[in-house]
């Protein structure tokens, strides 16, 4: 358990500078809160970075800010020896982190919905509805820079075409020569 506790004061720093870094952004994020999961485990880290308010979310979803951060946050933490193993998940929210415990309650329950839903989601092929904001998959669009080599976006992140959406999520792709038939 204290060292669980480490983890998080850890990440608290760690985060808590990232936050400065990022403050060249636009638009830029305003604060961030991270809990585990829950179920006793503590093997699940969630990490909330919060925007000001919705239009601004969308504006960094949209502009890439979050994608930024995303993979800022997810590089670093994985070459850092004390956080190269933990299970974490970033999420990106709208507003201000709530000050009443039923609120932060609902906000909890809402990040774990979500995480469930994309871990349960990770198997199915072709979805037509996404399974976040609940609108066509198909209109969906990956975003992303092209890679050097290939000139192809190998990784990047997928955002929903609706004007208020702020459905966000991130790929990578891996490309593999085909080989054909000789």
């Amino acid at each position: 358990m204290e060292e669980n506790k480490d983890i998080g004061e850890s990440l608290h720093d760690y985060i808590s500078q990232m936050l400065m870094a990022c403050q060249t952004f636009s638009p830029k994020p305003s604060e961030y809160a991270i809990f585990y999961h829950p179920d006793g485990t503590r093997d699940e880290w969630f990490i909330l970075i919060f925007f000001p308010d919705a239009m601004q979310l969308n504006e960094a979803i949209k502009n890439g800010v979050c994608y930024q951060i995303h993979q800022y946050i997810w590089n670093n933490l994985n070459q850092m020896d004390e956080f190269e193993n933990l299970n974490k998940t970033i999420f990106f929210e709208a507003g201000i982190f709530p000050k009443e415990e039923k609120q932060i309650d609902k906000l909890y329950l809402g990040v774990l919905k979500k995480f469930t839903i994309m871990k349960n989601e990770r198997n199915f092929k072709n979805p037509k509805i996404c399974s976040l904001c609940c609108h066509s998959f198909a209109g969906h669009q990956m975003i992303g820079f092209p890679d050097e080599k290939t000139g192809v976006a190998l990784e990047g992140w997928v955002t929903c075409p609706e004007k208020h959406c702020n459905c966000f999520r991130t790929y990578n792709l891996e490309i593999t020569e085909n080989q054909g038939n000789k």
